[in-house]
């Protein structure tokens, strides 16, 4: 009989793929820089709208299929297994519209919109929603190289910085997809979802929405949410 795959090896290996992400941003001394052309660019803005809405909903019903038909419950344990997958997702977003109210760290893109003017990212951030996108419209008038959908983008996401919605939306699925298919020994979509995750991690480093420590916060709570479910699921339906 073939040992199984421990569910802590498929985890760390997750951990530490997205973990590099901000680790090797900060290391190399990397600085976000608006100016830089980047033909990649528009692959990582696609890769963030996996995550945003409404096609951030559309990614989770498909994920959550896809973890449900891979574990096969018995039909009285279907709705108690989506409920464990569900949970943790929704409690990440919670966590983050808490935070980030309570932390309340300007985004990179507001900081250099605001020249890093301290008294001016506080005036920003003392508006309501509808004036802020005004002012990102605003300011970006001269930027005329500049894609249209990243104006847009930056327009519709002018909440603090830290933790990332984003990230802790496709670390908790990355998780909950490697501690289920791993033991299982789906390894081609465990990887797939470690590889999509970090993509999402490093695209908001790449349009300006976070820094590197946004992303670890965003990582970390992540594990912390959906390992219970990890555990609780695997022993409902054993591996």
């Amino acid at each position: 009989m073939k040992k199984q795959p421990k569910v802590f090896t498929g985890i760390g290996v997750c951990l530490a793929a997205l973990l590099a992400v901000p680790c090797i941003a900060w290391m190399a001394g990397w600085q976000w820089n608006p100016d830089a052309p980047s033909r990649l660019l528009a692959f990582f803005y696609f890769l963030t709208q996996t995550v945003s809405n409404p096609f951030g909903i559309i990614t989770a019903l498909f994920l959550l299929g896809v973890l449900l038909w891979v574990l096969k419950p018995a039909k009285t344990l279907v709705w108690r297994c989506a409920l464990l997958i569900i949970a943790p997702i929704l409690l990440g977003q919670v966590s983050v519209g808490v935070l980030k109210r309570c932390v309340q760290e300007p985004r990179p893109f507001v900081a250099w919109l605001s020249h890093n003017q301290p008294a001016e990212i506080h005036r920003f951030y003392n508006l309501d929603t509808d004036k802020r996108r005004r002012i990102v419209f605003d300011g970006l008038k001269d930027h005329a190289t500049m894609p249209v959908w990243q104006k847009a983008h930056w327009a519709e996401q002018t909440s603090y910085s830290f933790p990332s919605g984003h990230s802790i939306f496709a670390a908790a699925w990355a998780m909950l997809g490697v501690g289920l298919l791993w033991p299982r020994r789906r390894f081609i979509g465990a990887v797939a979802l470690i590889a999509w995750a970090a993509g999402v991690l490093a695209s908001r480093l790449l349009l300006g929405m976070h820094w590197p420590v946004d992303l670890l916060g965003s990582t970390g709570l992540a594990l912390i949410l959906t390992y219970p479910s990890i555990k609780m699921i695997n022993r409902t339906v054993p591996v």
